[in-house]
């Protein structure tokens, strides 16, 4: 009983003299995006959209718009039909409704996934180098 009393402690000092002294220090990140100045004020027009996957519907007679200079997050749980919305604006889903996109507009996409990068790598090099990114 002693000698495994004494194991453990030496396996505890060793745990305790690898420990970080320090805890990590998270760096802000800064990023600019940019763009072609568009003459356009409405780049989306929803009207009347619904979507639904038999039982499920994700959405009904939603309508919207986004104009030039709106910040825009799609936020909500999985499953809730966030990426399916992108689609649909992609004209990769069908729905019920209508979608119009300004000829201007220019949509990036980078599909959710797990993929390797390099931590040197900037966000557009990352999209750009992953076969899914989407450019319309």
């Amino acid at each position: 009983m002693a000698r495994s009393a004494e194991a453990k402690r030496n396996r505890l000092e060793k745990l305790i003299e690898n420990q970080i002294t320090e805890p990590l220090r998270h760096k802000e990140i800064y990023y600019r995006l940019e763009g072609e100045q568009v003459a356009s004020k409405l780049l989306i027009k929803a009207e009347d959209v619904s979507k639904s996957f038999g039982e499920k519907v994700l959405l009904s007679n939603v309508s919207f718009n986004i104009e030039n200079g709106d910040k825009i997050a799609l936020v909500g749980e999985n499953g809730c039909g966030k990426t399916t919305l992108i689609k649909m604006i992609l004209g990769e889903e069908d729905f019920v409704g209508s979608i119009w996109k300004s000829n201007v507009l220019k949509v990036a996409y980078l599909p959710q996934g797990k993929w390797d990068f390099d931590i040197s790598d900037t966000i557009l090099s990352i999209a750009e180098k992953f076969d899914g990114f989407y450019k319309t």
